[in-house]
């Protein structure tokens, strides 16, 4: 499976949850390929700096290009799966990881300004999911507290947007989501 995390807005963690994706699937005994498609390079530098012990169980490639959506088999290779971090804005290499995508998850925390941000990215989208029909896209809600008022109405705005909610589990670094199912993404 291929999964691009996508918003247009930065600081909403999407690198954060592109390596806890692929250390859960990597748990699962899934072979997976990391891709940093942003040119600030974050998943890339962290990787670099672990050592033995603190490697990460997933491969990471840097690849800020235009051209993923058709240099997507070349870099999946042989892994089962394939997680893009894209960059906090509407540029070329975003747009073409979307196209190269069988899911886009969006994440979105409850403030207003990630909600204009989600739906931003579905406008975008919009022309990419026009030739490339098969690309679902799903939310992981971030930095919410479980069962707040806050959390609440994030929750009724997503249900009235395209896309479906993943149901949520918590996992170290504090985000809520759940093993991404190799078919359909799971909703609540």
């Amino acid at each position: 499976m291929r999964i691009a995390i996508v918003s247009l807005k930065g600081g909403v963690s999407k690198s954060t949850l592109c390596v806890n994706i692929g250390a859960a699937l990597s748990k699962l005994g899934r072979s997976v390929v990391v891709v940093d498609a942003d040119p600030q390079g974050s998943i890339n530098d962290w990787a670099a700096i672990r050592d033995e012990v603190s490697r990460p169980p997933f491969t990471v490639l840097a690849a800020a290009r235009k051209t993923l959506n058709r240099d997507i088999d070349a870099l999946q290779g042989s892994h089962d799966d394939c997680l893009i971090d894209t960059p906090g804005r509407a540029e070329a290499i975003t747009l073409s990881a979307i196209a190269a995508a069988d899911l886009v998850l969006i994440p979105i925390s409850p403030s207003s300004y990630d909600l204009w941000a989600a739906e931003q990215t579905l406008e975008r989208m919009d022309p990419i999911r026009a030739i490339y029909t098969d690309i679902k896209i799903a939310y992981v809600v971030s930095k919410a507290v479980v069962g707040s008022s806050l959390d609440r109405e994030l929750r009724q705005v997503i249900k009235e947007m395209e896309g479906d909610l993943l149901k949520t589990g918590w996992c170290i670094s504090g985000w809520r989501f759940s093993a991404v199912p190799m078919g359909s993404p799971s909703t609540s």
